[in-house]
């Protein structure tokens, strides 16, 4: 463990300008995840893995740890096999967000360069690249402009419905966030499991592409 890169990761959540839940995990459990992922301890990452089982931002955003057994693991939500994340190639999913979207580092799928963090956006179906890396990214998520990210995405009395969405869950919109008939104040909003909204996101973009 790197005790200043620990204690930077506290500073950052400390100065949060929005509501942090921290469950805090098992540096054991930890480290045998970052062994698996070939992290080098000295990294950002590999400290919040380390430590960390994962993080609620704003209800909103959770970005990914070690896990527990309530909790989905960066090893889980990434299907690992053979040390190689199995749900996109040459992507690596470190955190996603009630709305469907999610955030993952390039590893080899983007022509940009490795570890830059991209968003896939669940009203275009598109990635975007935010050009920052993981600790950057960390940072932006506690102190960034997220409620203007999210802008087009909330509406009146939507911390109302994120306050009692589970960690591994999201929202499920209907019309779909990227349909011409979608309206954020009149769709149909049913709280359903983060894998379903990623399957159901995918195949769409699937058949967008063909």
């Amino acid at each position: 463990m790197n005790y200043d890169l620990w204690n930077e990761i506290n500073q950052i959540i400390d100065n949060s300008l929005f509501s942090v839940d921290l469950i805090h995990g098992n540096e054991e459990k930890g480290k045998l995840i970052i062994d698996k992922l070939e992290l080098n301890e000295n990294t950002f990452f590999a400290n919040v893995i380390l430590k960390i089982a994962g993080i609620k931002i704003d209800n909103c955003i959770r970005i990914l740890g070690q896990g527990n057994n309530q909790i989905v693991s960066i090893q889980e939500i990434n299907a690992f096999e053979l040390g190689m994340p199995n749900k996109i190639k040459g992507m690596l999913i470190v955190a996603h967000d009630i709305f469907g979207g999610f955030f993952a580092m390039n590893i080899g799928a983007m022509n940009e360069q490795l570890g830059i963090i991209f968003y896939f956006a669940p009203d275009t179906l598109n990635w975007e690249s935010l050009d920052m890396n993981y600790s950057q990214f960390f940072q932006w998520c506690m102190l960034g402009n997220v409620d203007e990210f999210y802008e087009s995405l909330r509406w009146n009395g939507w911390k109302e419905i994120a306050q009692v969405v589970d960690f591994n869950n999201g929202i499920l919109f209907y019309p779909f966030l990227w349909s011409k008939e979608f309206d954020i104040n009149t769709v149909s909003k049913k709280i359903v499991p983060f894998d379903e909204l990623f399957n159901i996101n995918m195949d769409y973009r699937k058949k967008f592409l063909n």
